[in-house]
């Protein structure tokens, strides 16, 4: 699937100065998820169609400069959304999951395997073990089913 990455100022919250927020939005698989830049311009400073801050701003006094800033950015966003890619850890996330692995601090992410794996000792431990067994056999069952593709729990549905 095709990333999109957008520069827009948010116009429907606009602030007491007349400002709008200026935020980066991702989009993947038909679903979006926004990154505020936290710089603030108006309508009339800001190119929709070029993405970038006009000259004629007066919130900036180094338009050029800034714009820079703005293209490296999303360049710098793209190589790691593309290294995720390469990676194979893209497959079945939403815009949104992907910035929380790009921009989140690592957290506990388990995959369903890694999720099976877990109660499945668990249950061991509780001296469960035919549940324990009935779990492996499911795991196993995912792993042929799915060719071993990463799936995240957050995002599993009934369809994963």
């Amino acid at each position: 699937m095709a990333i999109t990455l957008r520069y827009s100022i948010d116009t429907r919250t606009k602030l007491k100065s007349g400002k709008y927020q200026l935020r980066l939005r991702i989009i993947y698989n038909r679903s979006d998820s926004f990154i505020p830049t936290g710089f603030h311009l108006t309508k009339e400073e800001w190119d929709q169609k070029k993405e970038i801050v006009r000259s004629t701003s007066t919130t900036l006094t180094n338009t050029t400069r800034f714009n820079n800033k703005l293209a490296k950015d999303k360049a710098e966003l793209m190589d790691k959304i593309v290294g995720l890619e390469t990676a194979g850890k893209l497959h079945g996330l939403r815009a949104v999951d992907i910035k929380e692995l790009v921009y989140a601090k690592p957290s506990e992410t388990y995959t369903v395997l890694s999720f099976i794996d877990m109660e499945m000792q668990s249950l061991i431990e509780e001296g469960r073990v035919g549940t324990a067994r009935t779990l492996r056999d499911l795991k196993n069952k995912l792993i042929k089913f799915h060719a071993r593709v990463r799936c995240i729990l957050q995002t599993s549905t009934m369809h994963f």
